[in-house]
């Protein structure tokens, strides 16, 4: 009796399971036969959160997603009680998020912060100790469940259109560039502080006081330039002098409270300039400011293995943070690359294959871009028309192309005048 009592069970259990699959939930992709999952806890109910481009308000039970297809992904998310908006999207969402990288067997797990209003990690015990009761589970099918039981069905489709955007978005994001930018964790301010030690790092567009050598007084100034830490040197505009200096950021004091706490900032690349090079002739700071290819060179050879990949690859991960995160870091980051890379014209010869996959990318970020997005059309007009004469004056038939590609694109997003050069 005890073991037919045990077999019914047994068989009502396995009807439960194939109830609750729904094979047309999965994406016939081979790519997802593997368990793979974002798990979510304790996010507040109507918190706007997204992943990659699919953005949602998050239900009562919303745990995560799954499955989640291999590759560069970003998760970020808006507390409920924070933000109220009418419509809900990737132009909703304004806050910083986090690049994870998925394999075949990848689950991640985070969960809500009340300190911060965002995700954080687990502890490396919890998450170590999840991950190999999951991955020690052999059959695939009862692995598969146990994963749908810690997140939502249906939430995130692989197969939806806006997929192969975001493959366009991040083609160069490997699983080496989220290493290398992966944000390095600062410790939280104490209760009560109302601004950030020398030890963290200086936002751009912090007001902040100079503590110069030899001066009584301290000095008020604009931070334009981030700190990673307290020997880096920071570019700071001194506001009553109207002039550009490099400070040590332990010489700079923050005037303006912090609007939140800050755990985490991307370790992008320092983008060299004029600023960072010394003894230079007139002649020589002429012509760095006509063609930039030497800095662009080095910055390649000194700091990215002389991989173009890598480049590629930051300024996709800077455009995504800001545009989609609305970090103001990564913004500034991707203005820079592209102030450096769009005023080169002896590396169009020497880096040809750079530059054509360059335009390609910049073509698709500004076809994605918001219109209205941060002053974007007055930072790239100036920039723009200078590129497409560079371009045009190669004389490469692929490289003018791409140029009349990307002049038609800026002219009826920004519904500018056609010009000469544009």
């Amino acid at each position: 009796k005890i073991c037919i009592l045990l077999s019914i069970i047994y068989g009502a259990f396995l009807s439960n399971i194939e109830k609750r699959i729904n094979l047309r939930e999965m994406p016939e992709s081979s790519d997802l036969k593997a368990s793979t999952a974002l798990v979510c806890l304790g996010v507040p109910k109507g918190s706007i959160i997204g992943l990659d481009l699919f953005v949602r308000r998050s239900g009562a039970k919303f745990k995560g997603y799954r499955p989640v297809l291999p590759g560069p992904h970003y998760v970020h998310l808006s507390a409920a009680e924070e933000h109220n908006y009418r419509k809900v999207g990737v132009d909703a969402i304004r806050s910083e998020g986090e690049w994870l990288w998925f394999d075949e067997d990848t689950i991640a797990i985070r969960k809500f912060s009340e300190d911060i209003g965002g995700l954080t990690r687990l502890s490396s015990e919890d998450q170590k100790r999840l991950s190999e009761m999951l991955n020690g589970v052999g059959d695939g099918d009862i692995r598969r469940e146990v994963v749908r039981g810690l997140c939502d069905p249906g939430h995130y489709n692989n197969s939806m259109p806006s997929n192969k955007l975001w493959k366009d978005l991040t083609s160069y994001i490997s699983k080496k560039v989220i290493t290398r930018l992966r944000p390095a964790a600062y410790p939280p301010l104490p209760s009560g502080a109302s601004s950030r030690s020398h030890s963290r790092p200086f936002e751009v567009g912090d007001d902040v006081l100079i503590s110069r050598r030899g001066a009584d007084e301290l000095e008020p100034g604009v931070v334009l330039d981030y700190a990673i830490g307290p020997r880096d040197k920071v570019a700071v505009r001194l506001k009553e002098q109207n002039s550009t200096i490099l400070v040590p950021s332990s010489r700079l004091t923050l005037v303006r409270a912090l609007d939140k706490p800050y755990y985490f900032r991307a370790m992008y690349t320092r983008v060299p300039n004029m600023l960072n090079l010394k003894n230079l002739s007139p002649a020589q700071v002429t012509e760095l400011h006509m063609d930039s290819s030497y800095l662009l060179e080095s910055m390649l050879v000194q700091k990215m293995e002389n991989s173009t990949n890598l480049l590629l690859g930051e300024i996709q991960y800077a455009f995504i943070s800001a545009v989609i995160g609305g970090c103001s870091i990564g913004l500034h980051q991707w203005k820079q690359i592209l102030s450096l890379v769009c005023n080169c014209e002896l590396a169009l010869d020497t880096r040809r294959s750079f530059f054509v996959d360059f335009n390609n990318l910049l073509f698709s970020q500004i076809s994605f871009a918001p219109t209205d997005y941060e002053g974007l059309a007055s930072f790239l007009k100036p920039l723009i028309e200078n590129y497409m004469e560079i371009l045009d004056d190669s004389g490469e038939r692929t490289l003018r192309d791409q140029a009349r590609e990307i002049s038609g694109i800026v002219r009826r997003k920004f519904r500018w005048k056609k010009s000469a050069r544009t």
